[in-house]
């Protein structure tokens, strides 16, 4: 349920704080007094596309908070695993637009993408605009409309298709895992024959490459490697301008030495010193060595650039790296295997993809026969809803065809919503017939039909009852009326009717001091009488404010007998 919503510097809006009623909410005002900029504001939101020019001249940035209480479980779960947010009873959505075309969009405080935010939304909230009844046209949405009105019956079906459908799946990746045909096996087979002789010849063990590179890296730097051991042998060991650094330790120790008889600790710190000397001369002598092995060879280098070229391509073709190599030499063999073996298997996948075939075929069957059944009473019941919504005379079918695809996760049929609005024509598709009106009220009767069916906790009409007047305007208040003890459910409206069924009122109106500007206020009581007297015409005298008590006493006396 929309529990608040938060508009700021959207067109005329400077800042408004609204908060609705769980039943219904009607807003009335004058003309041009700024009731769209509602539906603008809660279009924004609830991700519709951006309109730029909504932005409040003067400001730098429009922002909109809708806040949600009393969330469906099923809902949250959805919104949960969609967003990853965690959720308690309450949801915040957050849109920002700034002067510079930068858009945030948040949930409970989490940045989210358009996408993501439509799709949450979808779950929360319908908004039927005058002009917004391209979902209704849709037959995706048309068959999404019947099945939720035959949910109880059909969802163990759907259910039990898409698992067969899983189940296909996996047994045609496995099919392919196998080659497919005999063509496709046979080539498959030479190519991992190909892949596994070619790593086998090339015989890469772990580390060589590294090492190669670490030689490459040496033999490059021949020469400075060279004159930097031959300096250091020369501290340690051989120097003609200084005393080596083996002499000066051996002469540090026999000096300490001659101490011993001061102590054991002279003794100690001279058996410290040869230590450190019998080290040293171990690495003089370890220096020399490299010294007498080091040498430049061109070829051994070309040898080696070869060698670590044709490794790295290895590499790039199998895995990237060593280990990615051997997983991959470990995985064609098992393929390569499975492929040479397979015979005996690839029949029996065969056998089990034709059987699931088979079974998704019936379970079609089935979920035809169940949408079938239930289109005929699905479009009764809303034929029998838009005759009380002021056309007796309509007429509503739903056309079942087979589409084109072997299988769908949805069943094989396709859902065309068929309807006339007069007596003697024929029913046509409803997206090529039906006027805006009309539409409103088709919408209309489908959420009465389903009201306790669907998730979605707050509907919100923008001037439904266009058009209307008399009885049929008191016949649509009714049913919003009890639309609205299944559903929160808020309208703009100029029908009187509608405005005294009200539960809460509220009212627009355009005010002007240096610059324009639009609020929305609370009225009830006297007020509201007023209200309802300005819509019927009737003056504001007290005659016309007793007739509009009257009229919302008849609304709620009513409502009393909804409860």
């Amino acid at each position: 349920m929309l529990v608040n919503l938060k508009i700021k510097n959207v067109a005329l809006i400077d800042s408004l704080d609204i908060t609705f009623d769980k039943q219904l909410n009607v807003i009335s005002g004058e003309t041009g007094s700024g009731k769209s900029i509602m539906l603008n504001a809660m279009g924004f939101v609830f991700g519709d596309r951006l309109d730029k020019t909504l932005l409040r001249e003067g400001t730098d940035i429009m922002r909109v908070d809708a806040f949600f209480d009393d969330l469906d479980s099923a809902v949250k779960v959805y919104i949960q695993e969609l967003t990853g947010v965690n959720l308690d009873n309450d949801l915040v959505i957050t849109r920002e637009y700034y002067e510079n075309g930068k858009t945030v969009c948040k949930i409970n405080g989490e940045n989210v993408n358009t996408t993501i935010l439509k799709k949450v939304s979808s779950r929360l909230i319908d908004i039927h605009g005058q002009h917004e009844h391209q979902s209704l046209m849709n037959n995706d949405y048309q068959l999404d409309i019947l099945d939720l009105f035959s949910k109880g019956e059909i969802e163990p079906y759907l259910d039990n298709l898409n698992a067969l459908i899983d189940d296909l799946q996996q047994v045609n990746s496995d099919l392919n895992g196998l080659g497919g045909n005999l063509e496709q096996k046979q080539n498959l087979i030479d190519l991992y024959t190909y892949q596994i002789n070619e790593i086998d010849k090339a015989g890469v063990k772990q580390g060589e490459y590294e090492d190669i590179l670490q030689q490459i890296k040496e033999m490059k730097a021949y020469e400075k490697i060279v004159e930097h051991l031959q300096e250091s042998y020369k501290c340690l060991a051989e120097n003609s301008y200084i005393t080596p650094a083996t002499d000066l330790v051996n002469e540090a120790s026999k000096q300490v030495a001659t101490l011993q008889e001061f102590g054991d600790k002279y003794l100690n710190l001279s058996a410290r010193l040869e230590s450190v000397a019998v080290e040293l001369d171990d690495v003089a002598k370890t220096i020399k060595d490299y010294l007498s092995s080091e040498s430049f060879d061109a070829g051994k280098l070309q040898q080696l650039d070869e060698r670590a070229d044709y490794i790295k391509d290895l590499f790039r073709k199998y895995g990237g790296d060593y280990n990615g190599l051997i997983k991959y030499y470990h995985d064609i063999s098992n393929k390569l295997d499975n492929l040479i073996n397979s015979e005996s298997k690839h029949g029996e996948l065969l056998k089990k993809q034709e059987d699931l075939l088979t079974e998704i075929q019936s379970v079609q069957n089935q979920i035809t026969q169940i949408r079938t059944k239930n289109s005929i009473d699905f479009a009764s019941k809303i034929q029998k809803e838009i005759a009380l919504l002021g056309m007796p005379n309509a007429s509503v079918q739903i056309k079942l065809d087979k589409r084109p695809e072997q299988y769908t996760r949805k069943g094989q049929d396709s859902v065309e919503f068929m309807f006339s609005a007069n007596i003697g024509f024929e029913c046509k598709p409803l997206a090529k017939v039906a006027s805006g009106g009309e539409l409103s009220r088709f919408m209309l009767a489908y959420k009465i039909v389903v009201a306790d069916l669907d998730e979605i906790g707050t509907l919100i009409f923008d001037e439904i009852d266009t058009g209307l007047s008399g009885k049929m305007a008191s016949v649509v208040a009714e049913c919003l009326a009890k639309l609205s003890r299944f559903k929160q459910v808020i309208t703009i409206s100029h029908l009187p009717q509608l405005v005294s069924m009200a539960d809460t009122n509220f009212k627009v109106e355009k005010y002007s001091d240096n610059s324009t500007h639009t609020k929305l206020t609370q009225i009830k009581d006297r007020e509201l009488y007023f209200e309802i007297a300005r819509i019927m015409g009737v003056g504001e005298n007290a005659q016309a404010l007793q007739v509009a008590q009257e009229s919302k006493l008849r609304c709620n006396e009513f409502k009393n007998t909804l409860k």
